[in-house]
């Protein structure tokens, strides 16, 4: 089920605020991260998406999205398997 878009954000704090040292005091910082990565991979788990779909169903930007997907696959926790070229520009 999709969770509301304000319930998520509150969730999630700013990336902003957890890179310079504040954080939420009911949510440590690598909780935040490893909670994100879940629900990525939780929302991957009936097949793949692209980075404006996985924004959608969490709440995020499809840039935020694509940001964090890339680190996965740094990881070796996802793979990118497909790059469209726009021809519409």
């Amino acid at each position: 089920m999709r969770q509301p878009r304000a319930a998520v954000r509150a969730k999630y704090a700013s990336a902003h605020a957890l890179w310079f040292g504040t954080e939420h005091a009911d949510f440590p910082r690598t909780m935040w991260w490893d909670d994100l990565d879940a629900s990525i991979l939780a929302a991957l788990a009936d097949g793949g998406k692209s980075p404006r779909e996985l924004g959608d169903k969490l709440g995020l930007s499809e840039q935020s999205m694509t940001s964090l997907v890339s680190m996965l696959a740094m990881q070796g926790r996802v793979r990118i398997s497909q790059v469209e070229m726009i021809t519409d520009v």
